[in-house]
C-alpha cells in the first residue's frame, strides 16, 4: 500500500492571490471594473425579473491632475486610496463600489426607488468627500463630480447604464465641477 500526500496550501494561496488580482484594484484593493460588471449584470437580471430599483453612480476627483502635478504621484496615489475609502464609508452596506481606473470610481446603488433615494446617497458622499483631507502631512480641499443613471426600462444594458452615468458625470464637470447630475434611462 502506497500513500501519497501533498500540501496544496501554497497552491491554494497562490490561486486566491490570482483571483484577488483579477477582480480587485491593486492600489485601493477595491473591486475593479471586471467585478463591477459582473455584479451589475446580476443586479440588472434581478431588476428585469422583479423591478427592484437601483442606480449606477460614477464619480471622480475634481482637479486630480493638479494634485498629481503639484504634489507628485505618491501623494496622488494616497489621495486616490483615501477617496476610495471615503466613498466606501459613505455608501450603504448593500451598495457596491469599484475603481474604474485613474481617479474614476463607480458604485452600484441598491434599493433605489426614486431620484430622491439616489440624491440621499449623493449628498452623503459629497459631505464625506468635502471633509478636511490630510494626506502624508499635506492638507487638501477635495471635491468630486458625480453622475447618476437610473434605469426606467427593463431593456437597458450594462453598457448603457455605465455610458449614461459617465455622460452625467461629464455634464456635472462641464457645469463647473463639485456638483452632480442625474439621468433616467427610458
Amino acid at each position: 500500500m502506497v500513500v501519497v500526500t501533498r500540501n496544496i496550501s501554497e497552491r491554494k494561496a497562490y490561486e486566491e492571490q490570482l483571483k484577488m488580482f483579477a477582480y480587485h484594484d491593486p492600489l485601493t484593493e477595491l473591486p475593479n471594473r471586471r467585478l463591477f460588471q459582473s455584479n451589475l449584470s446580476d443586479h440588472l437580471n434581478e431588476y428585469q425579473k422583479s423591478g427592484k430599483g437601483f442606480a449606477v453612480m460614477m464619480l471622480d476627483i475634481d482637479n486630480f491632475k493638479t494634485i498629481n502635478d503639484e504634489h507628485g504621484h505618491d501623494i496622488g496615489d494616497e489621495v486616490i486610496k483615501e477617496f476610495g475609502k471615503r466613498i466606501q464609508s459613505s455608501l450603504r452596506e448593500s451598495d457596491f463600489i469599484a475603481r474604474m481606473g485613474g481617479d474614476e470610481f463607480i458604485a452600484l446603488l441598491t434599493n433605489i426607488t426614486s431620484k430622491k433615494d439616489a440624491l440621499e446617497v449623493v449628498h452623503r458622499v459629497r459631505r464625506v468627500v468635502e471633509q478636511e483631507w490630510d494626506v502624508s502631512g499635506e492638507e487638501f480641499a477635495v471635491t468630486t463630480s458625480i453622475g447618476v443613471a437610473l434605469p426606467d426600462s427593463e431593456q437597458v444594458t450594462n453598457d448603457e447604464l455605465i455610458k449614461f452615468a459617465d455622460s452625467a458625470l461629464y455634464d456635472a464637470k462641464s457645469l463647473g465641477k463639485d456638483t452632480y447630475q442625474l439621468t433616467t434611462i427610458v
